[in-house]
């Protein structure tokens, strides 16, 4: 044999060798880990506008945490939660870049704001990464089968609200104002279509860009629209300084919005006396919310509706872990999650239909009087 002939040989033999190793490595380095903790991931807003939801999102996903790694873990591991700051924002990319590519979560709770998941969606879609989410965009499930959610879509709140309206109120000319971005979008399409519907008329539609603190102009706007009640799809802090400034404005029309006017904020302020707003039917039972507050962390925190529906989101995915320990891979996830059912703090019983949204969406109308929130008696 020749010495090139042998050199041809060689070079084949360490060129299928470093082949070999690379394949090795690229399969163990994607493969779901059998050992250590299962990591799973929060993408909530810590801090900005919705910092008050985001807190009691890390809350409530940490007691559900606890109470499974106290019982013992999911097939003998302990359950580990990276929770990630989106702001509320596009800044969502980057929390769910770092989920899924550094820590490698098998799965993710949130996000809560429309305006997060829309832009992080699709990275986890195309990742294989299943997430419970409590955004309310009608289209954010569409993003492809490995999104569900717990949280009903802005398509029935908006609906019912515009039923309130119409029918309770008996107003028939309506002011909307919402923030631009597909949370608001979604709220402020669905109360439009189903008020008109029903032969109302929206004079106008003022669209808010996030983080406005002058409302004065959109006051005057709706003042001269001749509207007969005023309906918002906002953000708490933009709805603290509206609400003020409205009241600055010898406001006197009705004002309807849906579950964001719950801000303790808000509703403490003064500002929001008789705002009527919706929100989906939850238990803040006594149980529960002394839970919450036992954390270290959070014995001060004031307990809200976000806390529920993250708890739910947080024992979804982790229900769903437990049906397949052996294999803790985003595709058994996915295929557990639509099988999951259990006794639920947001819901009767949580488990997701075909479109993998909660199945069965329940609502509650409430009001704000002396600063404190009742049931709407309209």
């Amino acid at each position: 044999m020749s010495k090139t002939m042998k050199w041809i040989i060689a070079l084949v033999v360490i060129i299928l060798v470093v082949a070999g190793v690379w394949f090795y490595s690229s399969k163990t380095a994607t493969a779901p880990t059998a050992t250590g903790p299962i990591k799973i991931g929060l993408s909530a807003p810590l801090t900005g506008e919705g910092a008050s939801w985001g807190q009691n999102a890390i809350a409530a996903a940490t007691l559900a945490v606890k109470e499974v790694n106290d019982a013992g873990g999911i097939g003998g591991r302990q359950v580990e939660l990276i929770a990630e700051d989106d702001k509320g924002t596009a800044e969502s990319v980057n929390a769910f870049n770092k989920l899924i590519n550094i820590d490698k979560v098998v799965g993710i709770v949130g996000p809560l704001a429309s305006a997060s998941a829309g832009p992080a969606l699709p990275l986890a879609q195309t990742a294989g990464v299943p997430v419970v989410m409590i955004a309310s965009a009608p289209a954010l499930t569409k993003v492809g089968d490995y999104m569900f959610r717990v949280y009903p879509a802005d398509s029935y709140q908006g609906s019912l609200g515009a039923d309130i309206v119409f029918t309770k109120l008996a107003k028939k000319k309506v002011a909307v104002l919402f923030v631009k971005n597909d949370y608001g979008q979604g709220v402020a399409d669905s109360f439009a279509s189903k008020f008109t519907s029903l032969g109302g008329i929206v004079a106008y539609k003022g669209e808010i860009v996030n983080g406005t603190t002058d409302f004065r102009s959109e006051i005057a706007k709706v003042k001269a629209s001749g509207a007969e009640a005023l309906y918002l799809a906002i953000y708490p802090e933009g709805g603290l300084i509206l609400s003020k400034q409205l009241k600055e404005a010898n406001n006197k029309l009705p004002v309807v919005g849906e579950v964001v006017l719950n801000d303790e904020k808000i509703v403490k302020s003064g500002y929001a006396e008789g705002y009527i707003f919706t929100e989906p039917k939850s238990d803040l039972s006594e149980d529960f919310v002394a839970k919450i507050k036992a954390l270290p962390d959070y014995k001060d925190l004031s307990v809200m509706i976000a806390a529920p529906f993250t708890y739910d989101a947080t024992k979804a995915l982790l229900s769903a872990i437990a049906k397949t320990p052996a294999d803790v891979s985003g595709l058994k996830i996915k295929e557990a999650l639509s099988s999951v059912s259990f006794p639920g703090v947001s819901a009767s019983t949580v488990e997701f239909g075909a479109d993998r949204e909660i199945k069965v969406p329940a609502f509650n109308i409430k009001q704000i009087k002396n600063k404190t929130v009742i049931d709407f008696a309209g």
